[in-house]
């Protein structure tokens, strides 16, 4: 085949080199452009998904998991205006995500095994989500996984009158969500109308950024 190849090569070398300047010119143009045109586009899509692929991925600094959430929490929508209305009045330079695509209802033993559910898993233990938002039952069902942080440092003294608590099997009394019934956002927005909760992974290390929902769900003056 290689073989073939440098002969075809020599073969067009010899009638280009029998043409004037110009004729062979419009030779190769008329005759190669399709297939120069198509390795042009290859090697531009090679660099592009080499360049892609070799891209550092940029977490955003907070990511929060709403559990059948029927409003827009997109980029676009009210909630997150507001959020980075917060942020900028705040002076708070904080990166977020919020994905409302999970529905599960731990009330019922089958969701356990749903793919909504184990995507939440997932995401929580693997770092990829830092709170989550959602029903009292959801999140004690979460949280008797241990997936979801106590809530007992200190951080979290100013909102001790809405823990939601959890018996372990030993007996022992966790705080392991927020109650927010009543946030100043949710009411505006008319969000989780029958009441949800925040729980926060037990694996995440932006406690801060949650603190920073925190209060901007609540409205607290920093």
């Amino acid at each position: 085949m290689f073989s073939s190849f440098l002969s075809f090569i020599h073969q067009e070398k010899k009638k280009i080199e029998g043409m004037r300047r110009a004729d062979a010119a419009r030779y190769l143009f008329d005759y190669y452009k399709l297939p120069a045109l198509a390795l042009l586009c290859a090697l531009l899509l090679i660099v592009y998904f080499t360049a892609v692929l070799l891209r550092p991925k940029v977490e955003p600094d907070l990511q929060v998991l709403f559990v059948n959430c029927y409003d827009s929490v997109s980029a676009n929508s009210d909630f997150a205006k507001s959020f980075e209305d917060h942020l900028a009045q705040s002076g708070t330079p904080l990166q977020f995500q919020f994905d409302a695509n999970v529905f599960f209802n731990l009330e019922k033993s089958s969701d356990y095994a749903s793919a909504y559910f184990q995507k939440t898993i997932a995401q929580l233990e693997g770092g990829t989500a830092d709170a989550i938002v959602c029903s009292r039952e959801n999140l004690l069902g979460i949280a008797s996984g241990g997936r979801v942080m106590d809530l007992s440092q200190a951080y979290f003294e100013r909102y001790a009158d809405r823990l939601i608590l959890l018996t372990t099997q030993e007996g022992e009394t966790v705080p392991v969500g927020i109650d927010l019934t009543g946030c100043a956002v949710f009411e505006q927005l008319g969000f989780y109308p029958e009441g949800a909760c925040l729980g926060i992974s037990a694996y995440t290390e932006k406690i801060e950024s949650v603190l920073v929902f925190l209060d901007f769900l609540f409205q607290i003056e920093k």
